[in-house]
């Protein structure tokens, strides 16, 4: 059976059975990394109220996940208004089998719903093709002017920024 979560709080996240845990086998987290992880998750919503996880298990069991961030760069007037995807991860043995949309199109509606004036984007690695692919079918584009950007941690020689735009 598949399900899929919104995570809105670190109450919510840790009323997940086993999350941290779970989260470390998706993202693949070697094991003296593991502290940082629960760290960082611990804290992603401390950073702003709205920042949201979307989960999407299948028997318990964590599959997929995206996290969607109010604050990351919060001191960027270019990011004023944005929401920033700030991690997508599906489990290795899972890809290519539709639950990265799927966690990302609720992720998207959430958020649209709510938050309307506000536009989501990501940054995504010029290499991977499949990403991008994904990512244009679920609605985002390139647009050149956001390719100047000075966010944290953004290397214009090896990532692209994309924006999601509303299908007709």
């Amino acid at each position: 059976m598949q399900e899929i979560k919104i995570l809105q709080s670190k109450k919510d996240m840790l009323s997940e059975k086993d999350f941290i845990k779970q989260a470390s086998n998706v993202y693949e987290t070697k094991p003296e990394f593991i502290s940082y992880l629960k760290y960082f998750l611990e804290n992603f919503f401390k950073t702003d109220k709205r920042n949201i996880i979307v989960i999407l298990k299948e028997n318990e069991k964590l599959i997929s996940l995206a996290r969607f961030d109010f604050s990351y760069g919060i001191n960027n007037f270019d990011m004023k208004n944005k929401i920033l995807i700030t991690g997508l991860q599906t489990i290795a043995e899972k890809r290519c089998q539709g639950f990265a949309t799927r966690v990302m199109l609720a992720g998207i509606d959430f958020l649209a719903k709510r938050n309307p004036k506000f536009q989501i984007c990501m940054k995504v690695d010029k290499n991977n093709i499949n990403a991008i692919k994904l990512y244009e079918k679920l609605g985002f584009k390139l647009f050149e002017e956001d390719q100047e950007l000075s966010l944290p941690y953004f290397n214009k020689n090896y990532e692209l920024f994309m924006r999601y735009s509303q299908k007709e």
